[in-house]
């Protein structure tokens, strides 16, 4: 395998040079998701509680201009129907219940939310996923949208550990903090636009999202479609307490990422992968030598980093954002240089406990990592189907 013209590489640097010099696409629709999109989802949810109720639900209105619930990304009260039943118990000023219900089997006393409540808190935490938006609360270096115990995992990287951990990883590596500090940084990843709700359910303290994104991927100045499915438990509150996400397609999303700039490039795709390859690795070595000092120290010279990473580590697969490749390494480059104690180890030849190849695919599998709440409550029924030790057994973490 070749590595690529002087030429080449300069055009994939320039290309990305030039999407960071510019505004990000959709920027003014990225604050919010679209308000048709809100109240066509939510009022489904609307339709299904008044069919309970034996109340009719009429989907022909629209909002009112003057409803400021929509201006920040909430439904209206217009576009979803009659307003779900509150929670019983006193509410405070955020319209949280202060009473927790409790789960019979578990012993735990747990939030219950109404539908509308779970689907707010939703909205919440997906616009704040938007670009720039994003980049505010990775700023605050401990977000509040996350409790600060939050177990938060991301099916194509691994598991993270408490407030500022994620907001780290959930805000900072999707708005390229990194570029902000050394402008020849390079990455792969993308940051989310603009967003769809394609799926949506709710109960008790749970929200299930199917959720479209637009990302923009600076390095092909590319805007594509990307589905992230979410699963979000959320304390008494409103703070994510737990999270679990999967990146749908993602395979196919490189793939295709990677076949587009090769077209763009007029070279074959092996030809990329190991421009790619000499890319990352610079960027990450010249991140670790400027900020990986002392007792932080890494490599002993930029070469030694080169020689590990473009000869002794694999460029990986997509799946293995958390695993010991390169592709791991580009992740947690972006966090280096705001905490050089916590993230140099991670883009060492050790990986840090973050980008090495244990455990392995059953060991992840079977991982029970969930522990702050069940996501998974257990039958009140005594002659539930589901009984401990069969398969679908409820009653914890089932991940």
């Amino acid at each position: 395998m070749r590595i690529f013209s002087l030429s080449s590489l300069t055009l994939l640097s320039a290309l990305h040079s030039a999407a960071f010099a510019t505004e990000p696409l959709d920027r003014s629709e990225g604050l919010r998701p679209h308000s048709n999109t809100h109240g066509r989802r939510n009022t489904q949810g609307a339709r299904a509680q008044a069919q309970v109720q034996g109340r009719a639900v009429d989907t022909n209105t629209s909002s009112s201009d003057d409803d400021d619930s929509d201006a920040i990304g909430l439904p209206s009260a217009a576009s979803t129907g009659p307003t779900a039943p509150l929670s019983t118990g006193s509410t405070n000023p955020s319209g949280m219940p202060n009473t927790a219900s409790k789960n019979v089997d578990s012993g735990r006393r747990l939030p219950h939310f109404t539908y509308d409540q779970l689907y707010n808190l939703q909205i919440k935490f997906l616009d704040s996923f938007i670009y720039p938006n994003n980049q505010k609360e990775a700023q605050k270096i401990n977000s509040t949208i996350f409790s600060e115990n939050v177990q938060g995992r991301v099916d194509v990287t691994r598991t993270f550990d408490g407030r500022e951990l994620n907001t780290e990883y959930i805000y900072g590596l999707f708005s390229n903090l990194a570029a902000s500090t050394n402008p020849d940084a390079f990455s792969l990843l993308g940051y989310a636009t603009s967003y769809e709700i394609v799926h949506f359910a709710a109960s008790q303290n749970i929200a299930s999202a199917s959720t479209r994104f637009n990302f923009t991927f600076p390095f092909l100045q590319l805007s594509v479609p990307v589905i992230i499915d979410t699963w979000n438990v959320f304390d008494a509150q409103g703070q994510v307490t737990m999270y679990d996400a999967v990146f749908r397609y993602f395979d196919w999303l490189f793939s295709y990422l990677l076949s587009t700039a090769a077209t763009a490039l007029h070279i074959t795709e092996a030809e990329l992968t190991a421009s790619v390859t000499q890319k990352l690795a610079a960027s990450i070595c010249d991140t670790a030598m400027t900020y990986c000092n002392g007792t932080n120290t890494q490599y002993n010279s930029t070469q030694s980093c080169m020689t590990f990473l473009t000869q002794e580590t694999r460029l990986g697969q997509p799946y293995e954002l958390g695993r010991n490749t390169l592709l791991c390494r580009m992740v947690h480059q972006n966090m280096v240089p705001y905490r050089p104690s916590v993230h140099c180890p991670h883009i060492g030849p050790s990986g840090g406990g973050y980008c090495d190849d244990s455990p392995d695919y059953n060991g992840t599998v079977a991982q029970n990592y969930f522990s702050n709440l069940p996501f998974v409550y257990k039958s009140r029924n005594s002659h539930s189907p589901f009984m401990p030790g069969s398969v679908g057994t409820a009653g914890g973490d089932t991940s």
